[in-house]
């Protein structure tokens, strides 16, 4: 499934998420924005794809994701809060995060990755691995086997 962090689409990220979803829905599942619709829960094993404008520091001077015309971002936690309801017990599904720096550590704290793989893991322990991006990101999701995806420690 991808779920798309934007509640603008200036820049395209949800039109994204939905070409791919059309052109490779083996691999992505559906395409979902968030507050659009109602979002179905994934499927025990079903990867997770995240698509939106990248990393920034929030006002708590963590890592958010969101979108930057509506000012509309998320922390890690907040992400999980609003999302918790389409993770199924016994998770055991990778995440992508795909946003710029989302693998990137602001401040020298934890990068947006490493502290959403935590609040998994303390909900749902089964869950596979969460990853990000570093730096920029430009245009589609990149394949799960893709090298520039980097893994939460």
């Amino acid at each position: 499934m991808i779920l798309a962090v934007c509640t603008d689409d200036d820049n395209g990220t949800l039109h994204v998420g939905q070409a791919q979803s059309a052109a490779n829905p083996q691999v992505y599942g559906a395409c979902h924005a968030v507050f659009a619709t109602r979002v179905p829960a994934l499927g025990v094993s079903e990867n997770l794809f995240v698509i939106a404008h990248g990393a920034a520091v929030g006002d708590d001077g963590g890592p958010v994701i969101g979108d930057e015309h509506h000012d509309f971002w998320v922390n890690p936690a907040d992400l999980w809060n609003n999302a918790e309801n389409i993770f199924p017990a016994g998770y055991y599904g990778n995440v992508y995060i795909s946003a710029c720096e989302s693998a990137d550590t602001p401040n020298g704290t934890c990068s947006f990755t490493e502290l959403f793989s935590s609040v998994l893991r303390h909900h749902r322990p089964n869950a596979g691995t969460v990853y990000g991006q570093h730096g920029a990101v430009h245009g589609n999701i990149p394949l799960p086997t893709d090298q520039s995806w980097v893994p939460a420690v």
